[in-house]
């Protein structure tokens, strides 16, 4: 939900490095982060999280993330 990062609802966090202004440092107030999307390989820990990364790119993995996370199912199969 677009404009409300500080509600405590799951979260997908997009990362870009490729983009010279990414938001590289994540405030630590912003609660509810279950994964990072991003469009190049990042370690979730330098962002300060312990979560899964998808490629923002495949759209099927973000999907099934989504899938798995809202029927309760943890186990994800397709994160790098």
């Amino acid at each position: 939900i677009e404009g409300y990062k500080v509600e405590g609802h799951p979260k997908i966090q997009v990362i870009r490095p490729s983009e010279k202004n990414s938001n590289r440092a994540m405030p630590e107030n912003i609660p509810g982060i279950v994964a990072f999307a991003s469009d190049q390989p990042i370690r979730a820990t330098d962002y300060g999280r312990d979560c899964p990364v998808l490629d923002l790119n495949n759209t099927q993995q973000v999907a099934e993330f989504i899938w798995q996370h809202v029927s309760g199912n943890d186990q994800i199969s397709a994160v790098r």
